[in-house]
């Protein structure tokens, strides 16, 4: 199924857009009368960003990009659940001021509903709403948000991530120490490297190991045996040397919501992936846990935009499918739609 790829080179991009295009294709190409047939429902909440006045402080800023990036990741969801026949209802955003109680009530209502067949809420949520977000019930959760989640334990985000970095630990993929298949690695970057060193087994490390997605990342690497280094500012004991560990890793997942946090003195030519969950608007950008100038460093990255949220997507679309009509539908993999390369560090450390 792998689909023509251009030739691969340093600092490639994973573009997630390109992946939720060809899952997508694939579940109408098997699934298409099955969906027609279900009429399928998918609700979609999201609350209003709160209002601040003026002048912002940083803080109040990436509060506000967050909500943006929510609405974004909205419009995303509902065009892409359309797209298989699955009706997203409009909704009006939920004000910031409404009650505990009245948001209790929706989430209730929502969960009698026998026309919904699942619920959606972006984060974030006005403070304290959260634990009532988890009363989604189990039966109608796509996203791991209710309390007691049975179908899928994690969130999609986390899975769409580990779906993308697990081929990058096995070694098959890996380039042999060869000229005739090399990359042309920047020299400045390698530069930047002071010694290589041999790898005994692949090690991960999660940026914002503490979050929502991080979280759910730390639990299928703990599934899958594979080591991780877990790493969250909001940890008592946070100095700014801990972010420089990410430089003892293989692979980099970021999911802190931080422009920027990661850039030269962290990411090096060594990382064979780096993943940027990070996504605020800010005016007319969008930014990313890498800053832009790092996203050529690492072999491989997930670049921002186009990168996690569509394969958030892809999974999304998997999951409705998997729980209305094939349970044993098969996940899509990377490697089905791409070619997976990267150098260990032992090969890469042979050709300095």
């Amino acid at each position: 199924m792998t689909t023509e790829q251009e030739p691969w080179q340093w600092g490639n991009r994973i573009r997630g857009g390109d992946i939720r295009t060809q899952v997508r294709e694939r579940l109408l190409r098997e699934y298409d009368d099955e969906l027609a047939a279900k009429h399928l429902k998918v609700e979609i909440l999201r609350f209003a960003a709160p209002e601040y006045e003026s002048p912002l402080t940083q803080g109040q800023q990436l509060t506000i990009g967050a909500y943006e990036a929510a609405e974004d990741s909205r419009r995303v969801k509902t065009a892409s659940f359309r797209a298989l026949g699955v009706e997203v209802p409009e909704r009006e955003f939920l004000p910031q001021d409404i009650s505990e109680e009245e948001f209790q009530n929706l989430i209730d209502e929502l969960n009698r509903d026998p026309s919904v067949n699942a619920i959606i809420v972006q984060y974030p949520v006005p403070d304290g709403f959260a634990n009532i977000v988890t009363r989604i019930a189990p039966e109608k959760d796509l996203d791991a948000l209710s309390s007691s989640a049975t179908l899928f334990t994690t969130p999609a985000t986390s899975e769409g991530i580990f779906r993308v970095l697990e081929p990058f630990t096995d070694r098959t993929n890996a380039f042999v120490s060869s000229e005739a298949n090399a990359p042309d690695v920047q020299a400045e970057a390698i530069v930047r490297v002071i010694e290589a060193f041999v790898e005994d087994d692949v090690t991960v490390a999660v940026v914002g190991a503490r979050e929502f997605v991080g979280r759910g990342v730390t639990q299928l690497l703990n599934d899958r045996n594979i080591s991780y280094i877990a790493i969250d500012q909001r940890d008592e004991n946070f100095q700014a040397a801990d972010l420089l560990r990410v430089r003892e890793a293989d692979i980099v997942v970021s999911a802190t919501g931080q422009p920027g946090i990661l850039d030269e003195r962290h990411l090096t030519p060594f990382h064979r992936l780096v993943v940027d969950c990070g996504y605020v608007p800010m005016g007319d950008e969008k930014l990313g846990d890498i800053a832009k100038s790092a996203v050529t460093i690492p072999q491989n990255i997930t670049p921002v935009p186009n990168g996690t949220g569509p394969i958030e997507m892809a999974i999304l679309m998997e999951r409705i499918v998997r729980k209305e009509i094939d349970p044993n539908l098969t996940p899509w993999r990377l490697q089905d739609y791409q070619s997976i390369h990267y150098y260990d560090r032992v090969t890469l450390g042979q050709k300095q």
